[in-house]
């Protein structure tokens, strides 16, 4: 699969690099101007749903881990897919699934995380199961999108949206198996065509490999990380999804001003 999630810290413990509740009061955040209202509500609503779909991919491997040995040697493709009720309504859950590396993959394993269940849910599909409609075009377009961006020594894992405006939203997320590391790049958006045959953008979301700690070398855990973007207007998905799951706040410099990306939102604080 080649899927190494970031884990979140297991804790917020030790003294900050910057002592942020100084920060805060002296940085209050501002009325985001009006041009930049729906784009950066957007970028809140996306990222915090990368974080919660990674996060489930994460937990849902693990748990099929436990069952039956490491995935790389069973399993060839995943797709994490908003769960529902027995009446088709969103649970709050996520359901993973997991299929065979073949040439016409089969899918093998479902693992349901999140919703009323305390434990990830495994079932074992015996026979595997052919894959069908509208699966198979949700699997071609993460091998295209795949196959769009650049190779890097990153580790990169795939997060799919539900299609929007007739495409199908392809997030290839560049990933750590390292503690206490934020990944900030190289993360990609890619847009495919509704039927899962045709790339028709890949919109590259950060300039290069970035991998910044969130310990200094005391080991204290910092308060803070910084970033400046000059080619945005605000703060992506992916700032968003990178502060969720490393648990830290980023501060990112745009082309129209400073912000703060938290688990709370995304705060304006003026001007560059």
């Amino acid at each position: 699969m080649g899927a190494a999630h970031t884990r979140p810290p297991a804790d917020l413990g030790g003294a900050a690099a910057r002592d942020e509740s100084r920060e805060e009061a002296r940085e209050a955040a501002l009325p985001v101007p009006f041009d930049l209202q729906e784009g950066v509500e957007r970028a809140n609503i996306l990222g915090t749903n990368l974080f919660l779909l990674d996060v489930a991919t994460a937990r849902a491997s693990d748990a099929l881990a436990e069952r039956i040995g490491p995935l790389a040697q069973r399993v060839g493709h995943y797709l994490a897919l908003m769960g529902d009720d027995d009446d088709g309504r969103p649970d709050g859950s996520v359901e993973v699934l997991f299929f065979s590396d073949d040439e016409v993959p089969r899918l093998e394993y479902r693992v349901r995380v999140g919703g009323s269940r305390r434990a990830p849910e495994v079932r074992i599909e015996n026979p595997p199961g052919v894959v069908h409609e509208p699966l198979m075009t949700l699997l071609n377009a993460r091998w295209l999108a795949l196959d769009a961006v650049p190779r890097t020594n990153q580790v990169v894992n795939t997060v799919l949206m539900p299609q929007r405006n007739g495409q199908i939203i392809v997030y290839v997320l560049a990933a750590t198996s390292q503690p206490n590391v934020a990944v900030l790049g190289r993360h990609y958006r890619v847009e495919v065509a509704e039927d899962g045959a045709e790339i028709m953008r890949v919109k590259a979301l950060s300039k290069e490999e970035l991998e910044l700690p969130t310990r200094d070398g005391s080991g204290q855990r910092l308060a803070a990380l910084t970033i400046t973007e000059g080619d945005v207007d605000h703060p992506t998905e992916t700032h968003v999804f990178a502060s969720r799951l490393a648990n830290v706040p980023i501060y990112v410099t745009t082309g129209r001003g400073r912000w703060k990306v938290r688990a709370t939102g995304i705060d304006y604080l003026g001007p560059r």
